[in-house]
């Protein structure tokens, strides 16, 4: 049987399930701009890999959530801390 992508979920649509999922059990608000930042750069480190067919494992896609934020969270000022919730919050955005 051969794959058909317009069929079968992507690589990041499965990462797109992993992460609501992962972010559901958190029980804590995430907009919906940041869940897609985290999809983009798990999907980004999977498919520059040695085999990009493969979906991720919920603890791959959950160690690079965590390292992702920890690359955003290194805001040092309150200004930073400000745009940051501007850009994932849409806030000031018609």
């Amino acid at each position: 049987m051969s794959y058909d992508p317009t069929m079968e979920p992507t690589v990041l649509d499965n990462i797109r399930l992993i992460i609501g999922d992962i972010i559901i059990n958190m029980d804590v608000k995430v907009s919906g701009r940041l869940e897609l930042e985290l999809s983009e750069y798990v999907d980004m480190v999977v498919t520059n890999g040695d085999r990009p067919n493969n979906v991720p494992t919920r603890g791959q896609v959950l160690f690079l959530m965590v390292e992702r934020l920890l690359q955003i969270g290194v805001f040092t000022t309150d200004t930073d801390l400000i745009e940051m919730n501007k850009y994932y919050n849409n806030i000031g955005e018609k």
